[in-house]
C-alpha cells in the first residue's frame, strides 16, 4: 500500500479512555478516537499501523455502493446512469432509478448512492411490501405461536427484529439478497417468537423451520447493509 494516512479524510473526536478506536464510515472518512492528550505522532502512527485494514474497508464501501460494476442491485430494481452536469436522481417509466452524473465523478459511488437513496429507500420497500410480505405469510404458516403483525421498513443495522411482545419487522433491503437468505432471516425472526435469546434451543428451533440454517447464516456474513 502506497498510500500516506495523509490522503485520507480523517477526523479527530476526543474521547474517554486510554486506547485510539479507528471506523471507515460509508462516505470514505475515517474517524479516529484519541483519548485527550494523544499526540499527533501518536495518531499518524495509528494510523499507519491500521493501513491494510483502512484500505480493505474502503474497497468494500465501493463494491458495496459501486453500482456501475453492478447495476442490477435487487429482484426487480436496477439502477443505471445518464451523463450530465450535476449529480442528481430520478425514476424512469419502468421504475429504475436513473442517476446522473458528470462523468468526471464516475467513481463517486457513496455519493451517488447518497443522491439516488431516498428513491432506492422507497422502490425496496415497494418490492417488499408485495413480494416480502407474503413470502413472511408462508414462512410463518409453520411458526408457533403465530405472530401478531410485521412491519416492514429500511434500516441500517439489521436484518430484521423481533420484540418482546412478538412484533416482526423486516428490513426492505431484504429485496437485495438471494431467497435462501431472505427465508433464512425471516425463519430467525420467527424462531424468537418462541426462544427470545440465541441459546441452543434457539437454534433447534430455527433448524425446524428451515433446514441448513447455519449455512444461509454464514452466507448472509457476505452480505452489507446500505446506510
Amino acid at each position: 500500500m502506497d498510500r500516506a494516512p495523509a490522503e485520507y479524510q480523517i477526523r479527530t473526536v476526543k474521547r474517554r479512555g486510554r486506547s485510539l478506536s479507528l471506523r471507515v464510515q460509508a462516505d470514505g472518512i475515517i474517524t479516529v478516537g484519541t483519548p485527550y492528550g494523544a499526540s499527533q505522532r501518536m495518531i499518524t502512527d495509528f494510523i499507519s499501523r491500521k493501513r491494510a485494514w483502512i484500505e480493505t474497508q474502503l474497497e468494500r464501501s465501493a463494491q458495496l455502493y459501486g453500482f456501475s460494476v453492478r447495476p442490477r442491485i435487487a429482484n426487480g430494481l436496477s439502477v443505471r446512469f445518464d451523463t450530465g452536469p450535476v449529480i442528481s436522481a430520478g425514476l424512469d417509466s419502468l421504475g429504475d432509478v436513473v442517476i446522473t452524473r458528470p462523468s468526471s465523478q464516475a467513481d463517486q459511488h457513496f455519493r451517488l448512492y447518497e443522491a439516488a437513496r431516498p428513491l432506492i429507500k422507497q422502490r425496496l420497500n415497494q418490492l417488499a411490501n408485495f413480494s416480502l410480505a407474503e413470502e413472511f405469510k408462508r414462512q410463518s404458516r409453520s411458526s408457533s405461536p403465530q405472530p401478531p403483525g410485521l412491519g416492514i421498513k429500511f434500516m441500517r443495522s439489521r436484518w430484521g427484529s423481533c420484540t418482546a411482545s412478538g412484533k416482526i419487522t423486516l428490513n426492505s433491503q431484504l429485496m437485495r439478497l438471494p431467497i435462501e437468505l431472505r427465508r433464512y432471516v425471516i425463519c430467525h425472526e420467527l424462531a424468537h417468537l418462541k426462544v427470545p435469546n440465541h441459546s441452543a434451543m434457539f437454534y433447534r428451533e430455527l433448524e425446524r423451520l428451515m433446514p441448513g440454517a447455519l449455512a444461509a447464516r454464514k452466507r448472509l456474513r457476505g452480505f452489507k447493509l446500505f446506510h
